[in-house]
């Protein structure tokens, strides 16, 4: 009987502690932090670039090969959208800023229109500035058919510097991962 009560607290405890974790995780190893976890210059940094900006969170990652930590303020700039990664000594390294992509440059629209993707409707697109120097800019688009999603950047000339694509699982391959895990939670 003992060892029962004992199963079922150590059951409750962890039921009531994985939830409470979740929030703090994020995609692609990000892990979610209050502002007073963050280094006060990686704050200040933001404020100073974006003195009228709403910080909407903060998140860091640390990068194995390197053993840095990176932080992540995603703010709104007024209609702006932006976020902006930053070394644990708030310098600026990228900023991600999402754009209508009839804002791009008339080269990158133009090379758009020209290429294989423009008969795809863009489901994102955002200007991507490294080190706060313009000059650096390159504009990445995110397309999607029923079956896959491309991420292609283009730089300021219209070049295509980079493509990736990713097979998207089918409804009936999600209909089924559902399935199977509602039969795994039986």
């Amino acid at each position: 009987m003992k060892r029962i009560v004992m199963t079922l607290v150590t059951a409750a405890s962890l039921a009531l502690a994985i939830p409470a974790l979740a929030p703090r995780i994020a995609v692609g190893g990000e892990e979610k932090v209050k502002e007073a976890d963050v280094p006060r210059c990686v704050v200040d940094a933001v404020k100073k670039k974006y003195p009228k900006a709403t910080v909407k969170g903060y998140s860091k990652e640390t990068d194995d090969k390197e053993k840095k930590t990176i932080y992540e303020a995603s703010i709104e700039d007024g209609t702006r959208r932006i976020d902006i990664d930053l070394s644990a000594e708030g310098r600026i390294l990228v900023e991600e800023e999402t754009i209508k992509a009839e804002d791009a440059p008339e080269k990158v629209r133009k090379a758009l229109a020209a290429s294989k993707y423009a008969k795809f409707d863009v489901k994102k697109c955002e200007k991507i500035t490294k080190e706060e120097k313009e000059e650096t800019a390159v504009y990445e688009y995110v397309f999607q058919s029923s079956d896959s999603k491309w991420e292609v950047v283009f730089d300021k000339d219209g070049k295509i510097a980079k493509e990736e694509e990713k097979k998207l699982k089918k409804k009936e391959d999600k209909k089924e991962e559902k399935e199977d895990k509602e039969d795994d939670d039986d």
